[in-house]
């Protein structure tokens, strides 16, 4: 028996990012957050500075992770700063290429957190 303790601790979407979202992209989104983490998603299959002719930024690992129509992003737009703006929206491209664990910590900014501007100072 392992004497290492298990978190409980669950964490809330927040009612923007649900509202603006939806369950499933969220879900996907914080799927990716995790993947980003524990290197599932390797650093060299993450781009999230110019588009690169593959589905390599956050909004492309979170249509393959669940299948989540990609799509739903073109409606979106222009509906909500904090994902779309080109001065650091969640799926826009960012100045600088962000390391995956900036990459993840902007996702869970923005979905659990609602936060207007998801990637903080990176």
């Amino acid at each position: 028996m392992s004497n290492r303790e298990v978190s409980t601790e669950t964490r809330t979407l927040h009612p923007r990012a649900l509202a603006v979202l939806g369950e499933e992209w969220c879900l996907a989104l914080l799927e990716v957050a995790r993947d980003l983490r524990s290197g599932a998603i390797p650093p060299e299959r993450y781009n999230q500075k110019e588009y690169c002719g593959t589905a390599c930024c956050i909004a492309g690992h979170a249509a393959r992770k669940r299948g989540v129509p990609v799509d739903i992003l073109v409606d979106l737009e222009g509906t909500d700063p904090a994902l779309f703006d080109y001065r650091g929206g969640l799926f826009g491209p960012h100045p600088v290429r962000p390391t995956p664990a900036q990459a993840a910590d902007a996702i869970e900014a923005y979905v659990y957190a609602g936060a207007d501007q998801p990637w903080g100072d990176c």
